[in-house]
């Protein structure tokens, strides 16, 4: 097995009272497995990812089972490798970060956040 290395790494800020981030676009990284490094400060929820072709309709990605693509209990000033179902987002124009809660349902965050996503190559 080889070791994953960075191939990229973008900003995904969330805005203070937001739960999503702006727009990120996959190009010319693509379909390849991320992780989210968060700062210092991270309103207690889940990270989902929605995924867009025109970065204006957003749907939610979600697994064969039906339940939604999370990193489950996000912690600030944590580096977090998103679930292998996410690679599907690399088939999409661009994607964005969601705070939920269990049930899907968005959580502001307190402050804004300063989100990156870092792109793996393997």
């Amino acid at each position: 097995m080889s070791k994953q290395e960075i191939y990229g790494r973008m900003d995904a800020p969330i805005a203070n009272g937001a739960s999503s981030s702006s727009a990120i676009s996959t190009h010319p990284y693509g379909p390849h497995g991320f992780a989210v490094e968060f700062d210092g400060g991270w309103t207690a929820a889940n990270l989902g990812f929605s995924v867009s072709m025109d970065a204006s309709t957003w749907l939610p990605v979600h697994l064969a089972t039906g339940d939604r693509a999370v990193i489950e209990n996000a912690a600030a000033s944590s580096v977090r490798i998103a679930p292998e179902a996410a690679w599907v987002i690399g088939q999409y124009r661009y994607f964005r970060l969601d705070s939920i809660d269990a049930s899907e349902v968005a959580v502001p965050q307190g402050a804004a956040r300063a989100l990156k996503v870092v792109f793996l190559n393997n």
